[in-house]
């Protein structure tokens, strides 16, 4: 492991006048050059090597007086004096982080490594992480959550569509000595947010892309006890209110009812961002309606949009702070205030995580490199703190921070992501002018591996991927114009990503059924349609699913990763591959499938 680098490290701090009581934070010297009225910039050198970190998660260790950040892009971990608002030093323990928790103990960290699919252990002790244990994990990990005692870690794979169980094993020191795996289970969605309710002995997990949320029993083994259903895409965390009574979400709403039109977006009829404080007990009880006695935050108005919603933490007086990760800002307030009100930050805000006191917010600004030390009492932010020089981006790279971006859109109501998650889809359907038409809305298509799926569009008409772009800025976001550049550095990101991994790759099916599979995908005409080793063609073609204003020619869509999708369809009128085939008959032309053939096919369709 590469160890900790020590010295004068990188750090922009922004200081105002008038601190609160709580951590002391350095006042800075009359010869700083001032940025406002009353804020002023400092920096010193930096000794850490030029890289693009992409934070994404921290938290504090050693009673609060340092910060961890879980880099994503670079695999490290920085450490930053928290008193002195002063970067110490990076050190390398993964590959790709995708998040992180701190102990209870405050002195352990627990971090997830979406590339290596590992949980590991690290120990801070005498200004360095100490690597403890790191096991194997289901692939693609995302989030890792503690149980509030801290004997037990949950950690959530996207797409094996896993939630897996690990008892911290614990010395007579009271170290951690290792984990122990305590079984896991299989969900029907791809789960992200985790939040363990020890008093219920349950699990809250929602989806990754959609509004669903699981409960989940905690006993022996866990059991799946029902699936709820918000209104909502784009869970990024669930946390709960420090009084128990309620489940805060952060997510977005797109309503297929209102169209693409400059009107609906500008006052957020089509695209809604809000925070909505779910009663703990809606979730927990079955026959309970989910929504009964929710109250919501809306989170953008006709003047600014709040963009995509990330993390949210609150104070035990019930203070909140929303990251919206899309329009680079902050949301503040109390559950009883009419608004959240909105601060910048930096670029791309898509973690927060309190001070023990209570009494600052520290907020990961992914595209920056920068942590945010932000007040709450009276608002205001206190710091900027870099977290080392960047170098430049590549094309690519580039287009990722487009695409997160809600710049994009007309008054910041929505990125790309926010349809698109993750260059994933939301699942949830969207009436837009692609199709040439209003009226009948669409499912919104995933980008992962669309780069090679030519033309783009349900109904094929766009030939060229940066004729797509442009259409969709100008004509679905409502966004300024667009430039050359910012539209071939999209390309180039959308091109960049993969097909998402079929189920089949987690759940691998006989071979023998596999094989059977793809010869009747063969002999029944799939492939003339969807063509391998793209599983899709250019053409357009009438297979009998008519929309409401009479389009009945489609393009069909790639089958890479379709096990993956939650509904299926233009209009999502098919809930699974089995409904596809068994109860629509699609491109099979009056034949009727066995039971074998149907459960060979489907074994084939989930290796792709």
């Amino acid at each position: 492991m590469r160890m900790l680098v020590f010295g004068s490290a990188t750090l922009i701090a922004v200081a105002l006048a008038n601190l609160a009581v709580g951590q002391t934070y350095p006042q800075l010297d009359s010869t700083s050059q001032k940025a406002t009225s009353d804020q002023a910039v400092v920096s010193f050198q930096a000794q850490v090597p030029a890289a693009l970190r992409r934070p994404v998660a921290l938290g504090f260790v050693d009673q609060g007086h340092r910060v961890v950040v879980a880099n994503r892009d670079t695999g490290t971990i920085s450490l930053v004096d928290a008193q002195r608002l002063r970067l110490l030093g990076e050190q390398e323990v993964g590959t790709r982080l995708e998040h992180l928790v701190v102990h209870p103990d405050g002195q352990h960290l627990l971090v997830v490594d979406g590339q290596q699919h590992q949980l590991i252990v690290l120990r801070y002790a005498s200004g360095k992480l100490q690597p403890v244990a790191a096991v194997p994990v289901p692939a693609f990990p995302v989030q890792v959550a503690l149980s509030q005692n801290g004997q037990t870690a949950f950690v959530s794979s996207l797409w094996s569509r896993r939630v897996s169980r690990w008892k911290l094993r614990i010395g007579k020191d009271g170290r951690i000595q290792g984990l122990q795996a305590q079984g896991q289970l299989r969900l029907p969605f791809c789960p992200r947010a985790l939040l363990p309710l020890e008093c219920e002995d349950a699990l809250l997990v929602a989806d990754g892309f959609g509004g669903s949320v699981a409960v989940v029993e905690l006993g022996k083994e866990m059991k799946l006890l029902q699936v709820r259903q918000l209104p909502a895409h784009n869970i990024r965390y669930l946390r709960l209110h420090p009084r128990g009574t309620h489940v805060l979400v952060a997510h977005q709403i797109l309503n297929d009812l209102a169209r693409t039109t400059s009107n609906d977006v500008h006052w957020g009829v089509l695209m809604s961002n809000v925070l909505r404080w779910v009663p703990l007990s809606n979730l927990l009880e079955l026959k309970r309606p989910v929504l009964q006695g929710t109250h919501v935050h809306l989170l953008g108005d006709s003047r600014f949009g709040g963009a995509d919603p990330w993390d949210v933490a609150i104070t035990a007086q019930g203070r909140v702070i929303v990251t919206l990760a899309g329009a680079d800002h902050v949301a503040v307030g109390t559950q009883d205030e009419y608004v959240l009100t909105r601060y910048a930050v930096g670029r791309n805000p898509v973690a927060v995580a309190l001070d023990p006191e209570q009494k600052h917010a520290w907020v990961a600004n992914r595209f920056d490199d920068t942590l945010t030390v932000f007040r709450l009492n009276p608002p205001g932010t206190v710091a900027t703190i870099s977290l080392g020089p960047q170098r430049p981006r590549t094309l690519i790279e580039q287009g990722e921070e487009l695409f997160y971006s809600g710049r994009l859109s007309m008054d910041r109501w929505m990125s790309c992501h926010s349809c698109h998650t993750d260059g994933h889809s939301n699942g949830l359907l969207n009436d837009n002018l692609s199709d040439g038409s209003f009226g009948a809305p669409k499912r919104v298509l995933s980008l992962l591996g669309t780069g090679d799926t030519a033309p783009w569009a349900w109904n094929g008409s766009r030939s060229q991927l940066d004729t797509q772009i442009r259409a969709s800025v100008r004509t679905t976001m409502q966004g300024p114009p667009i430039s050359p550049e910012q539209v071939n550095a999209l390309v180039a990101f959308l091109r960049s990503l993969p097909p998402a991994p079929g189920l089949g790759q987690f759940d691998p099916p006989d071979k023998k059924l596999v094989s059977q599979g793809q010869r009747l995908f063969e002999q029944l005409g799939c492939a003339d349609c969807h063509r391998p080793p793209e599983y899709t063609t250019p053409d357009v073609y009438d297979v009998g699913l008519h929309d409401s204003q009479g389009l009945k020619e489609f393009n069909p869509p790639s089958l890479r990763g379709v096990s993956q999708r939650r509904r299926l369809f233009h209009d999502n009128r098919a809930g699974s591959l089995q409904e596809v085939l068994h109860q629509f008959g699609h491109g099979l032309d009056g034949h009727r499938l066995s039971a074998q053939e149907l459960e060979a096919l489907i074994a084939f369709l989930s290796t792709l």
